[in-house]
């Protein structure tokens, strides 16, 4: 809390304004009906309770959240089915997934989201784009660049936190900060114990657009967070999650991006210098481990526009390294040279493009992509063929206790969709994805044969009145060569959401979310477990002022005793509220 009382001298300073739109991109819009792969885009987080990326994402059919244990705790993201470390997460252009983590995996749980402009979610294989860690999709998170009026912001509920937006303007610069301090109390992460395990995070968020001139601008955001949370331990001898009093995991991130953009009267030239560094600290009875990386982002990019679509031809270069208190640093590099022609003529249009990669410890690897297109009228009809891969995680190749191998070769995967809209009310897509040389654990890392998934995803919107219906579905199957279950990933969900405003700033929001069953495994002998269908609602409810915003609802509105992962608690009933102050 101190460093949020620092800066409360600062906002007699700031000023109300009308900000014009001001968006910057490293790569390219991903908005509009001729990109052909399948993007959900969230624009709006007052409607997502206590402003929890998973709760969000977990709305969204063929998304799913494995967290172990209640908010606070570890959590991943799968999408189709992948596995957390096939989704690669984006802050500005900036990789962030955790390269101190074993599967290089990101860790949404306690990334805050009040200062996020809106998440894009592209679902299924994204190498041709995004190249490496996105062989599952991505998920882009892009910040804010500024707010009309500044705000300060209480909540309380399961946590209790506050948080204060400012934005300020020098001639052609905006200056947006955002800062944030989120305590709980927490309940036991090991289901049915009793020891609580809470949680606090805490960051800042600096970004500054200036504008050069009409045809140069640039972008620069610094985020800070450093987060806690007590955690649990696994009983040996059963397998099962145990209170470890003490026992807690530390986290200190820091993403730094540049983005530089030329415009001409058919072009654009764009650079990103990124840098994503983590610090992380794991206390287990009397011992405390130290990991620590970095991954530095570099990359140029051009757009060039031609009479019936673009060229985008791009050179990246993304440098890692990876210590443990116990481990020397070892490092990595992955080069790569894209090239994507979109094409557009009449109802037709379309993607071809291919990436070729260059890794210091895997094989090189080329990436070729197709994506068609056409319109019928107010119905579309897009299909996408995609090649690509996944470079092993330093710890998988230099892990500690032997668990390492540097013989490991690159996942290289196989996907396809067929999607069809009709307008923005109904959304229909087919996918297969096939990945061979599958990274498992046996001991240490070995390469599988492979893991395959496919299935059937629909979403569905339509305004009735003052009414608005969204549902979807999600029907998967997910096979290994050994003929183990793919574990902690449903492969049955459903969402439906209802929302109505009534005039003078009230609105109610429910959300209601099915998901079938999952496997888990115990640790100690291998046994697989199969874990109960559930469901969840949640209710949302705005009340606007003049200068407040009030929101209050509940989450697990039913108190759905529900299992993500074995052995471990989820969310029980919260009550929480929110009151937002413009000034």
């Amino acid at each position: 809390m101190k460093f949020v009382l620092l800066l409360l001298p600062f906002i007699a300073y700031s000023q109300t304004y009308k900000l014009d739109d001001v968006v910057i991109s490293s790569k390219r819009d991903l908005s509009g009906p001729f990109f052909t792969t399948d993007v959900e885009t969230i624009k709006s987080f007052e409607e997502a309770g206590n402003e929890k990326l998973v709760d969000v994402l977990e709305t969204l059919p063929g998304v799913s959240i494995n967290q172990s244990g209640a908010p606070g705790q570890q959590a991943t993201i799968r999408i189709r089915g992948s596995e957390g470390r096939h989704v690669l997460v984006l802050v500005d252009g900036v990789r962030v997934n955790d390269p101190t983590d074993p599967n290089k995996s990101f860790n949404p749980a306690l990334l805050n989201v009040g200062d996020v402009e809106r998440v894009e979610v592209l679902k299924g294989a994204q190498t041709l784009l995004y190249g490496s860690d996105a062989i599952g999709g991505v998920v882009n998170i892009i910040t804010k660049k500024g707010s009309e009026k500044d705000y300060i912001t209480l909540s309380a509920g399961y946590s209790r936190g506050i948080q204060l937006d400012n934005t300020f303007t020098f001639g052609d610069s905006v200056l947006h900060t955002h800062i944030f301090h989120d305590k709980a109390e927490g309940i036991s992460a090991a289901n049915g114990e009793d020891e609580d395990d809470g949680y606090e995070n805490k960051g800042f968020t600096l970004n500054l657009f200036h504008s050069f001139n009409e045809k140069f601008e640039g972008d620069w955001t610094f985020k800070v967070t450093d987060q806690f949370s007590d955690t649990d331990n696994v009983d040996f001898s059963t397998g099962v999650p145990i209170d470890a009093d003490g026992d807690y995991a530390k986290n200190i991130q820091q993403v730094f991006s540049q983005k530089l953009n030329y415009k001409t009267s058919s072009g654009k030239l764009s650079h990103l210098l990124g840098l994503n560094k983590i610090d992380r600290f794991n206390k287990y009875g009397s011992s405390i481990v130290g990991s620590y990386g970095k991954e530095l982002t570099n990359e140029i990019h051009w757009n060039q526009k031609v009479e019936n679509g673009s060229y985008l031809l791009g050179l990246e270069n993304y440098s890692e390294s990876f210590s443990q208190d116990d481990l020397d640093e070892k490092y990595t590099g992955l080069t790569s040279l894209v090239l994507i022609r979109d094409y557009k003529e009449g109802p037709v249009f379309g993607q071809l493009g291919a990436r070729a990669s260059y890794h210091t410890e895997a094989e090189s690897n080329f990436s070729p992509s197709i994506g068609l297109g056409k319109f019928y009228g107010d119905h579309r009809v897009a299909f996408n063929y995609q090649q690509g891969f996944k470079a092993p995680t330093l710890y998988q190749l230099y892990g500690p206790f032997s668990t390492g191998n540097n013989e490991l070769d690159a996942e290289t995967s196989e996907y396809v969709d067929l999607n069809y809209s009709y307008k923005k009310l109904f959304e229909l897509s087919l996918f297969y994805n096939r990945i061979d040389d599958f990274i498992g654990f046996e001991g240490n890392y070995i390469n599988t044969d492979w893991l395959e998934s496919y299935g059937l995803e629909i979403n569905s919107q339509k305004n009735i009145g003052a009414y608005e219906l969204n549902s979807g579905l999600f029907l998967a199957s997910f096979n290994q060569a050994d003929g183990k279950k793919a574990l902690r990933r449903p492969s049955q969900k459903v969402t439906f959401g209802v929302g109505r405003d009534f005039g003078e700033g009230q609105s109610l929001r429910i959300s209601y979310v099915w998901s079938g069953k999952r496997f888990d495994r115990l640790k100690t002998n291998g046994e697989t477990l199969e874990l109960d269908p559930y469901s969840l609602v949640d209710v949302h409810y705005e009340r606007s002022f003049k200068d407040f915003t009030l929101n209050t609802g509940i989450e697990n509105a039913f108190g759905e005793d529900y299992k993500e992962a074995f052995g471990y608690a989820v969310q029980p009933f919260t009550v929480y509220g929110r009151v937002k102050y413009s000034y």
